[in-house]
């Protein structure tokens, strides 16, 4: 006969092992990183397979272990911040493209500096008469040089457009960071502006069932009902707005990151971080790096008596009444009587000129932009640090309420009340929204680092 303990451990043990794979199932989860959710998957293991006088029923083992199972993907789901989308959005553009850019202006510089191949000719030249028979037969090789220096030029100017395509290829991380913020923090705005609808909402129909016992006890009028009835459908028709507007802002933020499945997010949307520029902005950096790559090439040219030269040698064998050999060797210099380099230099020159004002103006640009935005940023928080707390909002609201149940305000002031609490804040959301939309326009124009 089996002793009864051991039946108990034979019928607790095989639901024990299922801690095993709710620990894995844990670890594995999405996003499962925190300290805390691991130091509560390990406390319970240690329950599930020390504490024997936990689980002294089979049947509570059971229940604990499903409990295991399905709380590491439920409970412990985390909200995604900023910063994750950023980080999808930056996998999904392509490191290839950089590359592509690069060898083909490399490909395009090895094909202008290119060597022209060397030339092979052979000439047979028989003579006969009467009294006279002569051949004569020359072979020769020529080749084509240069010492001008301007393919050296147009090398080292390529090496500075590899910076040009480095700092595109940064611009386009940049424009691509800044939209997916862009679209992120819309996201939040929108669902706190949602979310205070719903609180609203909710306290209308709170109120709607206080006016109703009101009215079926006499105390009340039917038109009361009627007009917070059509108070709640106008904030339902607000909700709506809002939810439309929300889905809108999820389908801008999943093209830019790819994520399909919608994501519980985080983060406060009024930013109290502050920037510092730390280099120039790679839109800025482009036309300054094309400018000196365009004065570059143009110190290459105004040399062309340095150019195209040529130089052959060969082998000549004449025979008359005797064989002869002999060796041939030529140069050929063009004669540079004018530059025909000079429209050429003075076009390069003048590209470099006005890639030097383009850059200019666009410096200017960038600085009025980042003035408007650090004003557009001080101006909304200014704005903020005068409007009293949220909470004073919903405590007035509440006031007013119970001023009403107490028969010490009429109908008007609760309507007010919670009419004054949803546009105050819906107009607080909306400069905290501005605020953010400012500080993610100096991160992008400053290139900036948040401190």
């Amino acid at each position: 006969m089996v002793p009864k303990k051991v039946i108990h451990m034979r019928c607790l043990w095989p639901w024990r092992c299922l801690v095993l794979p709710s620990w894995a199932l844990g670890r594995c989860t999405t996003l499962l990183s925190s300290c805390s959710r691991f130091c509560f998957i390990e406390l319970a293991m240690f329950l599930a397979i020390f504490s024997m006088p936990i689980l002294k029923s089979p049947m509570v083992a059971r229940i604990f272990c499903v409990f295991l199972m399905v709380v590491p993907s439920s409970l412990f789901a985390e909200s995604w911040d900023e910063e994750t989308f950023v980080t999808l959005a930056k996998e999904l553009n392509s490191k290839e493209r950089l590359a592509a850019e690069l060898d083909l202006e490399r490909a395009e510089v090895s094909e202008r500096t290119a060597y022209e191949l060397p030339s092979l000719s052979l000439e047979y030249e028989p003579l006969w008469g009467p009294e006279l028979r002569r051949d004569e037969i020359v072979v020769g090789i020529s080749q084509s040089v240069d010492l001008s220096g301007w393919r050296g030029a147009l090398r080292e100017a390529s090496s500075l457009r590899e910076q040009k395509a480095k700092a595109r290829a940064a611009l386009l991380e940049s424009e691509i960071e800044a939209a997916v913020r862009h679209a992120f923090w819309r996201v939040r705005f929108l669902e706190e502006k949602t979310q205070l609808i719903k609180g609203v909402e909710a306290r209308l129909k709170d109120t709607l069932g206080m006016i109703k016992a009101r009215a079926n006890a006499g105390d009340a009028a039917g038109l009361d009902v009627v007009r917070v009835h059509r108070q709640i459908a106008l904030v339902a028709a607000e909700q709506a707005r809002a939810t439309i507007e929300l889905e809108e802002a999820w389908g801008d933020l999943t093209a830019w990151t790819g994520v399909q499945e919608r994501q519980s997010t985080q983060g406060n949307l009024l930013p109290d971080a502050t920037l510092e520029t730390t280099a120039e902005h790679p839109s800025e950096q482009i036309l300054r790096i094309e400018e000196q790559a365009l004065e570059l090439e143009a110190s290459g040219w105004g040399s062309p008596g340095f150019r195209n030269w040529e130089i052959g040698a060969g082998y000549r064998f004449e025979r008359e009444a005797e064989a002869a050999h002999g060796v041939l060797v030529s140069l050929t210099i063009p004669l540079a009587l004018w530059n025909i380099d000079a429209p050429l230099k003075e076009s390069l020159e003048a590209k470099a000129t006005l890639v030097q004002v383009e850059a200019d103006e666009l410096g200017r640009r960038l600085m009025a932009a980042r003035d408007s935005a650090s004003r557009r940023l001080q101006v909304t928080r200014d704005a903020l640090a005068a409007m009293p707390p949220a909470t004073e909002d919903v405590l007035l609201s509440d006031g007013v309420r119970k001023a009403y149940g107490a028969d010490e305000a009429n109908l008007f002031d609760v309507i007010e009340a919670m009419r004054s609490e949803l546009e105050l804040g819906l107009t607080r959301i909306e400069l905290e929204w501005e605020a953010r939309r400012a500080f993610v326009d100096l991160q992008f124009l400053n290139t900036a680092v948040v401190k």
